[in-house]
Parts: structure tokens; C-alpha cells; sequence
């Protein structure tokens, strides 16, 4: 592949050089970290935070019930605003966060901004508006995506092993072709600037603020016109521990996953993004595969085998298992576990196995482009979260037409 051009506002000193790392956000391939990412006592922290952040953030949406297919399948329709609460309040409170890294510890901010760069070396319509439409249609059959699965596992909703099983094979049936779709990725008209504000030649935190202030005013907005409490099956009583309550405001989940920027960028030195934990587990089958397929530019199979082999993915695996941990943890304290109509099996192997193809061709899915990329004023995510929205409304409303029976019951 080709090498990165990166601006000399992103560069990094003092240098080390690091090939093909990737993070809980996007790939990187050739790009310039610091030295300390090598040290044990951070590869140490770098667990520990993984785990922690996992907990909290499954724990906060178990609690937000973003994990029932039911409300993930509503929000398509737009008769349920729940998923949009707490997909905004954490955009807004990543982009808060990101903003303040932004303009008081800048280096910090350039390493975990140049996770994505690599949007300039990927086709608007053939990379991004492909892979965002068929992460968007994915999600919909499947009520599932790679930040949700972890915590639906966890819950135990039912028939969720088939959306995880679907990712999988999704996973590996792209990675397998991967040769050809990297070029394909390729194809078509190309960005000329990585970021809103390299495009504009304007600082980045004036922009991330009005971006906040913006996405703040459409939660309120939703909010007083569609009251939380209405969107849920039973009454959310509110009592002596909150760890017990059956619900939280959807906007207290997705500011619990949007604060975990901060430790994320200052610990692990990465962003919030979960693609890569399911690609790991589909990839160890190239670690049979030998040297000769798997390295050098013209391999067929190097993305494929890089993933196993990165001790960095495997930080973001951790982290998708304390997802899992993080929202039984809430379901059994609230004793919930289990409570949410199934999905047709298969449309949990055919939703998974398209909304990771599509996570490949865009290189993430609705949190690390949804949550990070847009904080971080990404012009790639600024198309793809569009069209992942497009694209599921355009299935929910086919479906629906079609059957009748979108939206799952109990």
C-alpha cells in the first residue's frame, strides 16, 4: 500500500517508527508514534484501561437498553429515539473532550487524530459511501454492530450468538478476497484533506466546539419532544441504588462512553472503536498461513495477518469481553438479564456477516466513525455515518413493507 503523507502540523517528536499498528479506532499503517508505547509498565496500563473502560461502557448501555434489537430496529423507523440519545450524547461529550486534549495537550491529540489519516488513500464512493451504506443495512437486519454486540452477548439477548457468528464469518470472507478489495478501496475520486479543519485551514477546537453545541441542542431538543421514559416497556422507577435501576436517561450511557475518551488517549494512547476485536478472533487462521502471503506490499493477505499478530488489537478484544462483563454486570443488578424479544437467526448471520464487510471497506463502524471520527472532524466519517443511517432506514422501511415484522416482540 501506499505510504502516508502526513502533514507536518501531525508530526510527532520525538519519532518512533511503527508499522501496520492498529487501534480501538481505525488502522495505522506506517505512522509515527511515541516511544512510550513500547514501555511494559504501559502496556500494562494499557490493559488495565481497557478492561475498566469496557465495564463502564457496557454498563452504561445495558442500562440505556441500546441493547434490545427491539429499540436498535425502531430507531430505522424512527418511532424510537433512545439509540439516537445515546449515540449523540456521546458524540457531543467525545467531542468536548477531544477539543480540550485538542487545545491543552496537542501532541497527545495528533498521535490519536493520525489513526485517521489514512482516509485520504480511500475512495469517497468506494470505500466510504459503499461501506457506510452496507454497515447501516448490516446493523438493521442484525439490531447488532461490533460496539453492541459485546453488551447484547452480555445481557444475554436472545440469538445473539448469530450476529456474532456472522461478524466472523463477514470478517473473514472479506479479509480472504482482501488483495482485490484494497484496491477497490482505492478506486474513484479521493479526498484532498484528512480533517474539516486541514480542508478550511482553520483550527481544529473552534469547529469541535460548535460541533458540540450543536449535537448538545439536538438531544434536549429530543429529549423534551420524545421523553425517555415513554420509549421503554415498563415504568423506570428511580430508586435508592442506582446501580440497580432499571434504566438510566439515555444520554447518562452515552456520556459514560464519550468521557472515556480522556483515559483512552492518555493511557492507551488510542480512541473508542470496536471493529478490530471481532477481526482478531477471524483472523487467527493467518497465523497458519506462510510468511511469503502475509508480508511485503504485494502479499495477498498482510491486513489479514496483521491482526493476530498486533499486540494493540488484542487490547481492544480485552476490551470488547469487559463490554460483555460491563452489561451483565448491569443487567443482573437490575435483574434484566434476558429480557428482549429474539431476531430470526438468519438475519443475525446475514446482518453480521454485511455489517463487517462494510466495516472493512469503510475501515469502522458507528463508534470509531460515529463517535470518534467526527469529534475529530474526520472527513471520511462526516460521509459514512450518513450513509450507515441511510442505509438502514432504506432496509427497515423495505422490510417492513415486506413483512410486516420489523420490530420484534416478546
Amino acid at each position: 500500500m501506499p505510504s502516508q503523507v502526513i502533514p507536518s502540523s501531525m508530526v510527532i517528536t520525538p519519532p518512533e517508527s511503527v508499522t501496520s499498528e492498529t487501534a480501538f479506532g481505525a488502522d495505522v499503517v506506517s505512522v509515527e508514534a511515541p516511544k512510550s508505547r513500547k514501555c511494559s509498565w504501559k502496556k500494562a496500563m494499557m490493559w488495565t484501561a481497557a478492561a475498566l473502560f469496557g465495564v463502564v461502557s457496557g454498563f452504561g448501555l445495558q442500562k440505556s437498553h441500546v441493547v434490545d434489537p427491539a429499540f436498535v430496529r425502531r430507531q430505522f423507523l424512527f418511532e424510537s429515539f433512545l439509540m439516537f440519545k445515546v449515540f449523540l450524547a456521546a458524540l457531543a461529550t467525545s467531542c468536548l473532550c477531544l477539543m480540550l486534549i485538542a487545545i491543552f495537550f496537542k501532541d497527545t491529540f495528533n498521535v490519536v487524530r493520525v489513526d485517521f489519516h489514512d482516509g485520504i488513500q480511500r475512495g469517497v464512493f468506494s470505500s466510504a459511501v459503499l461501506g457506510g451504506i452496507l454497515v447501516g443495512v448490516g446493523m438493521a437486519l442484525s439490531a447488532s454492530c461490533p460496539s453492541l454486540i459485546g453488551p447484547q452477548l452480555g445481557a444475554n439477548i436472545p440469538n445473539m450468538w448469530a450476529q456474532l457468528v456472522g461478524m466472523l464469518l463477514g470478517s473473514l470472507v472479506y479479509c480472504l478476497f482482501e488483495y482485490p478489495m484494497v484496491r477497490f478501496e482505492q478506486l474513484g475520486p479521493k479526498f484532498s484533506a484528512a480533517y474539516l479543519d486541514e480542508l478550511i485551514n482553520k483550527r481544529s477546537w473552534p469547529l469541535q466546539l460548535g460541533l458540540f453545541v450543536v449535537v448538545t441542542a439536538v438531544v434536549v431538543a429530543l429529549e423534551m419532544v420524545f421523553p425517555w421514559r415513554d420509549d421503554l416497556p415498563v415504568a423506570a422507577s428511580q430508586g435508592t441504588n442506582a446501580l440497580r435501576d432499571y434504566a438510566w436517561p439515555p444520554f447518562v450511557g452515552g456520556i459514560l462512553v464519550g468521557c472515556i475518551q480522556i483515559p483512552a488517549a492518555f493511557f492507551v494512547e488510542t480512541t473508542l472503536g470496536c471493529r478490530q476485536g471481532v477481526c482478531v478472533i477471524s483472523a487467527i487462521p493467518a497465523l497458519a498461513l506462510p510468511k511469503k502471503v502475509t508480508t511485503g506490499d504485494k502479499s495477498l493477505y498482510q491486513r489479514f495477518a496483521s491482526y493476530p499478530r498486533e499486540h494493540i488489537n488484542w487490547y481492544q478484544f480485552l476490551f470488547l469481553l469487559s463490554l460483555t462483563f460491563g452489561s451483565f454486570l448491569s443487567a443482573f443488578l437490575s435483574d434484566s438479564i434476558g429480557e428482549a424479544a429474539p431476531l430470526p437467526i438468519v438475519d443475525g448471520l446475514l446482518g453480521g456477516a454485511i455489517i463487517l464487510i462494510g466495516a472493512h471497506l469503510a475501515q469502522g463502524c458507528t463508534q470509531g466513525h460515529g463517535i470518534t471520527g467526527l469529534s475529530l472532524l474526520c472527513l471520511y466519517s462526516f460521509v459514512i455515518i450518513p450513509c450507515v443511517f441511510g442505509g438502514g432506514a432504506a432496509l427497515a422501511f423495505t422490510y417492513q413493507a415486506i413483512d410486516g415484522g420489523f420490530v420484534p416482540t416478546l
